[in-house]
């Protein structure tokens, strides 16, 4: 999405927050209403004309950039076939763990062996993605929303299922200093509805207390995964302990 209609959008929005008409404009900047309004229709305005529209309802230009920041749409989860780019290649992948997580470029070269070129050539590929923008020296902003996930069942869990899930299985879960619980049970469908609800509650709570987080310095934080899964009984899975009646 080019900067430009977002920047006029937020101006726009900034002076009928102020009050201010394109007839006042045109008053103040001595110019006919007409062209102001040719000019808004045609996003042709100078970076002068933007710093003396921006003077008039005092504030910088800088100011308005932050407003337009803010203003962003940001997005809650990657459409399927930017889920496909990113799966396609894990060291990719891997980078766009940490900076959903709040990793800044100094903090991913002094942990991992990724050298600087290609750091950010993973980062442009993520601006084009729309999952940051990749400011001057380097400087990654956000553009997923608190609640950003990956797609269900999409691209990214599937390669992930492959790879990451395997991993997360292995090893002593709580003297890594994690938890662990597997309860089974028979439920009625009106019970599992009630856990699933729960199991969706934690997931968004997750969300949020790493989204909070990220204020925090990395020294502060440690990576924790969170697998929450619900599921009914599979064929077999009692008959490998105990064997079943033959069927009459």
């Amino acid at each position: 999405m080019q900067q430009t209609p977002l920047l006029i959008a937020t101006l726009k929005k900034a002076l009928k927050a102020n009050n201010v008409t394109y007839k006042i404009l045109a008053d103040k900047l001595g110019m006919s209403e007409s062209s102001i309004k040719r000019i808004f229709a045609e996003e042709s305005l100078s970076l002068q004309r933007l710093e003396q529209i921006c003077a008039l309802i005092n504030i910088d230009l800088s100011d308005l950039v932050q407003m337009m920041n803010r203003d962003k749409p940001r997005i809650s989860e990657l459409t399927e076939e930017q889920e496909k780019v990113a799966a396609a290649d894990m060291r990719l992948l891997g980078v766009a763990f940490l900076v959903v997580n709040g990793w800044a470029f100094d903090n991913i070269l002094a942990r991992y062996t990724i050298n600087p070129a290609d750091l950010v050539h993973y980062l442009l590929v993520l601006d084009k993605l729309r999952v940051i923008d990749l400011e001057p020296n380097n400087r990654i902003r956000l553009l997923i929303s608190p609640n950003f996930s990956w797609r269900k069942n999409g691209p990214i869990q599937r390669a992930l299922s492959q790879t990451v899930q395997k991993d997360f299985m292995e090893g002593d879960i709580e003297s890594a200093g994690g938890q662990q619980h597997f309860v089974s049970g028979m439920l009625s469908d009106a019970s599992r509805d009630e856990i699933s609800k729960h199991l969706d509650r934690l997931s968004l709570l997750f969300n949020e207390l790493k989204h909070q987080d990220q204020r925090l310095p990395l020294s502060q934080r440690t990576g924790f995964s969170m697998a929450t899964t619900l599921r009914p009984w599979r064929d077999g899975l009692l008959e490998s302990m105990i064997k079943k009646r033959d069927s009459q």
